[in-house]
């Protein structure tokens, strides 16, 4: 603010020289200028626009208080704005350290249980002698597995034997059996073989166990011996679970040579060491004597599964653990030589197509204790998201905060939740792996939350994945599988199978493979079928498979054209770029989801 004299005063000249050299320094800088003058004043021209005169002071006062009043208002709101924006940093900065984990349990082994949703599954598997637990590829088996080890190996009076081979090959054993044995040869073979198996991995998880104690350990006579055991049979035990299967495998390759079955057996018995069994029963029996519960879990066995290979075989191989499992399980139950029993428990984790095969070998199949891993409820599936994110975000102290801050509250007009529950398949695999994409678009784009174009965004690149996981379960049974399925880009969501033929011939692939095609693509879900007219059944579980395909025909059978329909599922649309049905009326499709 400059105010200049009138001719009245003293010394006006050199007054008024210097306020109007500063004000147009301020003037040339742009900064707030007010140049008062008291009357009577001759303004010069170069600044006559912008001088105010006043006769009095009061007048002075109030020129000022209105050019002060506007600078102030700019600064609060300039303040007002900083805050804001320092707000929304803090928002972003914690947006950014949102951490959903990975979509494979294998990959966050370490901070699972941070977040793990325990299920009626889960509890059923904890509490029980024996289980099967059954879930499609991505519902998490293995996370349940990791959950369950951590929790008893929080109990220092628990013993727990994970078995997870990796990369092994079982069908030199399925040679074997298909070598000219009896069926009670094949069974004895099976039984020794996992039980062979089953006792030296637990005796090497007890071993490791026991070279991991502290140096200032003393082990007791007990101990030592087992340890010494051990050691002596070194070759046998110390390798790991899938060395120690190709070994045996490679074994037993020459027991067919054998004459009588008699013969066989015993060369089954020499070649397995059967008769170094007992000892390790009594071994294993002092070690773990005063152990709470002793655990054997087994997971990764589908990994060796073809489905071209022989069912039977496989399936036998596999109740053949099961009922081994429960053998054993009770060969330590009871007293040996006077030894305290030993609590042993197990769990064989299985993929539920691999499960649904072994039926129909199955004897008795309604007495297998099975758990059963499913996520039709969409709360359950919800709960994988609000833990993850009360797990990471600080301040949220009910689920629905979860909605509430970091999502949009609407996609498409849908409430966010419902959208991506329609938009997955209902596997946590899934949603994690949308939410995550989802969630990096957001981040990247600075925003607070995520926002309705980043879940659209997201929603492509999870589609690309899942496409992809369908081509790699797909291409074991129809090699050209992914030259199919690019034939579907651009159709209508809800097709006919007259438009599935025109796509396997624009493919190149034979129409004699039709309802092979459809009912693979429908036991990985990318089909839905139309079991009554306009509703949609996914085949969520294998086991519904027969039903679901009969339901099909019938509903087909009922039509005029007699053609059955199918439904793409919404998690391949993106990907795809699938447009809307057009043959259903608005409102009137029915969705099990």
């Amino acid at each position: 603010m400059c105010h200049l004299l009138s001719t009245n005063y003293g010394e006006w000249q050199l007054n008024n020289a210097k306020q109007a050299l500063i004000a147009g320094l301020a003037y040339g800088r742009g900064k707030p200028l007010l140049m008062l003058a008291h009357e009577p004043f001759d303004s010069p021209l170069d600044y006559r626009d912008l001088l105010h005169k006043h006769k009095t002071g009061a007048i002075a006062e109030s020129v000022y208080d209105n050019w002060l009043l506007s600078y102030i208002e700019q600064y609060e709101s300039r303040i007002v704005q900083v805050a804001a924006y320092k707000k929304e940093v803090r928002a972003q900065i914690q947006l950014r350290d949102i951490t959903v984990g990975e979509p494979v349990a294998e990959h966050e082994s370490d901070s699972l249980r941070d977040y793990f949703v325990s299920t009626a599954t889960y509890t059923e598997t904890l509490h029980s002698k024996y289980s099967i637990v059954v879930g499609r590829k991505g519902t998490g088996k293995t996370a349940t597995l990791l959950a369950l080890t951590e929790e008893m190996r929080n109990d220092p009076r628990n013993h727990v034997c994970v078995i997870m081979p990796v990369g092994y090959e079982l069908e030199g054993l399925l040679i074997i059996l298909r070598a000219e044995l009896s069926r009670a040869e094949q069974g004895y073979l099976v039984e020794s073989f996992w039980k062979f198996l089953l006792y030296t991995e637990l005796a090497k998880s007890t071993y490791d166990q026991l070279l991991g104690k502290p140096s200032h350990y003393v082990r007791t006579a007990e101990e030592t011996g087992l340890c010494e055991f051990v050691e002596q049979y070194q070759s046998l035990i110390s390798p790991d679970f899938s060395s120690r299967l190709e070994t045996v495998v490679s074994r037993l390759r020459d027991v067919q040579s054998a004459p009588t079955g008699e013969t066989r057996r015993l060369r089954i018995s020499e070649l397995l060491h059967q008769e170094m069994i007992p000892r390790l029963r009594l071994l294993l029996g002092d070690v773990l004597k005063n152990k709470k519960k002793v655990t054997i879990l087994v997971d990764n066995l589908d990994k060796a599964w073809n489905p071209n290979a022989d069912l039977s075989l496989l399936s036998d191989l596999l109740f053949g653990l099961l009922g081994v499992s429960r053998r054993v399980a009770d060969e330590f139950g009871r007293d040996a030589s006077g030894r305290a029993p030993v609590n042993l428990v197990f769990a064989l984790f299985l993929r539920s197509d691999i499960y649904a095969a072994m039926l129909l070998f199955a004897k008795e199949p309604d007495k297998l204790p099975v758990r059963l891993i499913t996520w039709s409820d969409p709360d359950l599936l919800k709960r994988v998201i609000e833990e993850r994110f009360m797990r990471s975000a600080a301040g949220i102290a009910f689920p629905r905060e979860v909605w509430e801050r970091y999502f949009a509250p609407t996609v498409a007009g849908i409430p966010t939740w419902e959208y991506l529950g329609q938009r997955i398949l209902p596997r946590p695999r899934d949603l994690i792996y949308l939410v995550k994409s989802s969630l990096q678009f957001a981040v990247n784009r600075g925003r607070t939350k995520v926002e309705e174009k980043d879940l659209v965004d997201g929603e492509k690149i999870y589609s690309r994945f899942a496409a992809a996981s369908l081509i790699v379960e797909a291409r074991v049974r129809i090699p050209r599988v992914d030259d199919l399925l690019v034939h579907f880009v651009g159709s209508s969501e809800i097709i006919t199978e007259h438009e599935i033929v025109s796509r396997l011939t624009a493919s190149g692939m034979p129409i004699g493979d039709l309802e092979t095609v459809i009912t693979l693509l429908g036991e990985l879900t990318f089909l839905g079928f139309e079991v009554a007219p306009t509703r949609f059944d996914f085949l969520y579980d294998e086991q519904d498979a027969r039903k679901i395909f009969l339901m099909a025909r019938k509903t087909a059978d009922e039509t005029t054209n007699r053609i059955r329909r199918f439904r793409i599922h919404p998690a391949f649309h993106a990907f795809l770029e699938i447009g809307p049905p057009n043959a259903t009326p608005p409102g009137q499709m029915v969705i099990s989801l």
